[in-house]
């Protein structure tokens, strides 16, 4: 905490001197002659520097009677409650022939370096008694020299008492500043002077860097009472504003208060806390359904929802929602979702994303179910800022040619050369979303590898959840007839590509 410098007003200051030089007068009267003599005091003026303050005080006294009195010195020291000391000073030495009258400085020094905060805390805040010390030593001819001390209590009202930061009212400017309207208030139970001037409030995060700031105009005479509301407006730190855009958070700042008083400063902390409500809170991908959309895409539906939390900041804007392969990083879709909600609502929607289908999978994707996996990356723009929020999102993928089953593969003579086979083949679309049409052809090998035959072109096709029952048929070599098992390296020709695979039928 900044240290703060405080100097005592300089109604007080001038009756520390009255006392100071109470102690004058006391020693004249031991002469007799008090009632011949005067004390008057000037204006006095004040200095600083590297945090010592000086204040020096004209004081001009008449010796109106019969003896000199010569040499008189007197030293003046002022404590608080707890003795630390606040002021010491000098006042002499000097000399008042009969008859004259003398101008005489006191000077009084305020160093605050020996003070500790919680002393000048405790004079700004705490009703205290000040504790004036005065020791004055002097000759008066024909009679002895002379000394003597005087101890006089000085009541010390608070110019800051009962400080309290109230309530604050918050407000979300926009969505990386946050306007606090906070109630302060305090009496200045001060009885001499007046707390004036522009103090300053500054907003400090929990890392104690300055995010905000407000001034108050303070004009508190002596036994008044001072309440005002102060504007601030605190900034949230870029590395915040993503979270903060997503989660509600109670956000928690100290508000460091410098108020004038006295031509100094007194500075004050108290902490404020603050529950900020996101604007996309609880923003979110839900689990997304899938549908046909044509022979080279297909239609993912993205569910998103969220709730503005936020008290003045309503989200108007339009929702990118971009699929890419969690694997390479590569974009595969991306579509858009208009959103407009005012603070206190709640939004639900899909953003419908046309991804190609993975042509380059194709010869597992067409017979196998699996989960695709994507990066669902949702982005827009609140209140000027920008956002992107990253969901994985699983894809499930049912195989259109699942199962597929070929029989035995059954041989007729058909001429000297050739043999007509025949196998029955089956499948089940599993697809929620994709049918299936086409063709599939192919060959025959033996044990050994060797073209032995071939697959005629034969027509195939099912919807989601259909099941494909057929028959395939073609010619085989009689010479590689009556062997246990053939290999038919079958292509399938659909609308979503050409797939080769394998299969092994008994013979």
């Amino acid at each position: 905490m900044k240290r703060s410098r405080v100097v005592l007003a300089l109604n007080v200051l001038i009756l520390i001197t009255v006392i100071a030089c109470g102690a004058v007068l006391g020693l004249i009267a031991v002469g007799g002659s008090a009632s011949a003599s005067a004390i008057s005091i000037g204006s006095p003026t004040t200095s600083s520097s590297g945090g010592v303050t000086t204040i020096v005080a004209p004081i001009q006294i008449g010796n109106r009677g019969y003896f000199s009195f010569s040499g008189v010195n007197v030293d003046v020291a002022v404590k608080d409650s707890a003795g630390d000391q606040l002021l010491t000073g000098t006042l002499g030495p000097f000399t008042v022939g009969p008859g004259q009258t003398k101008d005489v400085t006191a000077s009084l020094v305020l160093d605050t370096a020996g003070l500790s905060p919680a002393a000048l805390q405790e004079l700004a805040t705490t009703a205290q008694n000040l504790t004036v010390s005065a020791t004055l030593a002097a000759s008066m001819p024909p009679f002895v020299g002379v000394s003597g001390s005087v101890n006089a209590q000085l009541a010390w009202g608070a110019p800051v008492s009962g400080l309290t930061i109230g309530q604050p009212s918050f407000s979300q400017y926009n969505s990386t500043t946050i306007e606090a309207v906070v109630p302060v208030t305090f009496t200045n139970d001060n009885g001499y002077f007046t707390v004036s001037g522009n103090g300053l409030v500054s907003v400090l995060d929990s890392a104690g860097q300055k995010v905000g700031s407000g001034t108050v105009s303070l004009n508190v005479p002596p036994h008044s009472q001072f309440s005002q509301s102060v504007d601030l407006y605190i900034s949230v730190p870029p590395s915040q504003v993503q979270s903060l855009l997503t989660q509600d958070q109670t956000l928690s700042y100290s508000a460091v208060l410098s108020l004038p008083a006295g031509g100094s400063t007194f500075t004050l902390i108290e902490p404020i806390t603050y529950h900020w409500g996101a604007p996309l809170s609880g923003l979110a991908v839900g689990s997304p359904t899938v549908s046909a959309k044509n022979s080279t895409a297909y239609q993912v539906s993205v569910p998103v929802s969220f709730a503005d939390h936020s008290s003045s900041i309503g989200v108007a804007t339009d929702l990118t929602a971009t699929l890419l392969n969690s694997t390479t990083g590569a974009v595969v879709g991306e579509g858009t979702l208009p959103v407009s909600v005012s603070p206190g609502g709640t939004f639900s929607g899909d953003a419908v994303v046309y991804v190609d289908i993975p042509t380059s999978s194709l010869s597992t994707l067409l017979f196998q179910d699996a989960t695709l996996h994507y990066s669902a990356q949702i982005s827009g723009v609140s209140s000027g800022v920008s956002f992107n929020i990253g969901e994985s999102v699983a894809v499930p993928w049912g195989a259109p040619m699942k199962s597929l089953t070929l029989g035995t593969l059954a041989a007729s003579f058909y001429n000297s050369t050739y043999s007509a086979v025949s196998a029955p083949l089956s499948f089940t679309d599993n697809s929620a979303f994709l049918s299936i049409s086409g063709t599939v052809s192919g060959t025959i090998t033996d044990a050994a590898g060797n073209v032995v035959g071939t697959v005629s072109s034969t027509g195939l096709s099912a919807v989601p959840g259909q099941s494909f029952s057929g028959t395939i048929s073609g010619f085989l070599e009689n010479s590689a007839a009556g062997q246990s098992s053939y290999v038919l390296h079958l292509t399938f020709d659909s609308q979503y590509g050409t797939v080769t695979t394998e299969v092994m039928v008994s013979g």
